[in-house]
């Protein structure tokens, strides 16, 4: 059911932690284990920052939105299955490893950073999706948009950028559409393209 609290902190968990309602919780979610699921539906909510150290699979279904006050850091070696968006308030969004987008087939999935300088949204590795899912970026005029691995293919998913400063795509992207609407200082395709 849902969880409500002021910190929510695992240490070790060596199978799977799971939220199968809402959680809403005034300060930070911190998680260090192997594999952590979120199916609450609506949004999720931490009004501090959220750590996710993942050895395995970190999970959110694709009507579990995750609106995180701070910071949104996944920094574990696992890999990440993302079906919804994700909000930073006041600050950036960062993965370590792989992202897969995994909503409905078709869907826009949003990752929105809180638009200041240092406010970034880094992609470390890899980019791709299931079934035709498009991803939209929003960094504000001060943030920056780095994907250091590969994109796609996407398929009929497309690629937006709303606004940033930097946007860096550092391999290949292969997608749909790439649609920037705006932009503060310069956009870089490090590797090919191909739409």
């Amino acid at each position: 059911n849902s969880v409500t609290a002021d910190n929510f902190t695992q240490n070790a968990g060596t199978t799977l932690t799971t939220f199968t309602g809402l959680f809403d919780l005034a300060s930070n979610f911190a998680f260090t284990g192997n594999a952590l699921t979120i199916n609450g539906v609506g949004t999720n909510d931490a009004d501090g920052s959220m750590t996710v150290t993942n050895a395995g699979t970190f999970t959110t279904s694709n009507a579990s939105l995750l609106d995180v006050g701070t910071e949104f850091v996944q920094n574990g070696a696992g890999v990440n299955v993302i079906g919804d968006d994700i909000t930073s308030q006041a600050d950036g969004i960062s993965f370590a490893t792989g992202v897969t987008l995994t909503g409905a087939a078709g869907e826009i999935i949003v990752f929105t950073s809180a638009g200041g300088a240092g406010d970034d949204i880094v992609l470390s590795q890899t980019l791709a999706n299931t079934a035709g899912e498009s991803i939209t970026f929003t960094a504000g005029a001060a943030g920056n948009v780095t994907v250091t691995g590969a994109v796609g293919d996407l398929g009929t998913g497309d690629i937006l950028v709303t606004n940033a400063a930097t946007v860096l795509f550092g391999n290949s992207v292969t997608a749909d559409n790439f649609t920037q609407n705006a932009g503060t200082t310069l956009t870089t395709f490090t590797g090919l393209f191909d739409l």
